[in-house]
């Protein structure tokens, strides 16, 4: 347990130390930048992760899940935009119940085909007891079509160390649709390497309901076994 302190206590001072200390870089006009929903890119689609990140002072907190579950404050997350190009972040809960995790992504500064954004993102998640790490990495880029589509495709690898070892790949698409000025469509494929499905097709929708509070509707279908989830989220994004 003391164990756990430390990491998490480790980890949040991090992110509120590099919150405050690039605080003085965002100034009013980004500010107000933030609060208008064309000009916030999505971070990451249903589920996966899309070339942008964070404005430089912006700060996510997700989610909270619909229908309720009782259990589900164990993955609330807090994401903070260190720079243009940089962002970090955390599953709060579980830095304190023996699972001490990080979460970062890197825009890299390169403009291709399509104005393509490219950006690398990446994760570790520590088990205490008993031992064992897992991470993950890849690369995405991100399109923007036009003002009302972008396209996002991606790559990662999971290496995963608990009792024996071994790692995994997926590859996934992203679509999202600017329907209204608060409304967005969304569309993901996920192609996976693990686990009795291989094909993940997911549709949903973002509403902005205010200027920071956001609810994402999500639904799956699994292949080839035809398992089918749906559900909602609420998440903060100042």
């Amino acid at each position: 347990m003391k164990k756990c302190l430390i990491f998490a206590t480790a980890i949040l001072l991090l992110i509120f130390i590099t919150a405050i200390a690039s605080a003085d870089q965002v100034n009013l006009q980004e500010k107000d930048t933030l609060r208008n929903f064309q000009k916030k890119p999505l971070t990451e689609g249903i589920y996966e992760e899309t070339a942008y990140t964070l404005q430089p002072g912006g700060l996510k907190i997700g989610d909270l899940s619909l229908p309720f579950y009782r259990d589900q404050w164990r993955t609330a997350y807090l994401e903070y935009g260190l720079s243009h190009n940089f962002q970090l972040g955390t599953t709060v809960a579980n830095n304190f119940l023996g699972n001490p995790n990080l979460t970062a992504k890197y825009s890299l500064p390169f403009k291709g085909f399509w104005e393509a954004e490219l950006a690398i993102p990446a994760s570790i998640t520590m088990q205490l007891d008993p031992l064992g790490v897992s991470t993950q990495t890849g690369l995405v880029a991100s399109w923007k079509v036009n003002d009302t589509l972008n396209l996002h495709a991606g790559t990662n690898v999971w290496v995963v160390s608990y009792a024996y070892g071994y790692f995994f790949p997926s590859a996934y698409l992203i679509t999202d649709y600017n329907l209204h000025s608060n409304i967005k469509l969304i569309s993901e494929l996920d192609f996976h390497s693990f686990g009795s499905d291989y094909l993940s097709i997911r549709i949903g929708g973002l509403l902005r309901i205010l200027n920071f509070i956001n609810l994402k509707l999500r639904s799956t279908v699994d292949i080839p076994y035809g398992g089918l989830t749906a559900g909602a989220d609420l998440f903060l994004r100042f």
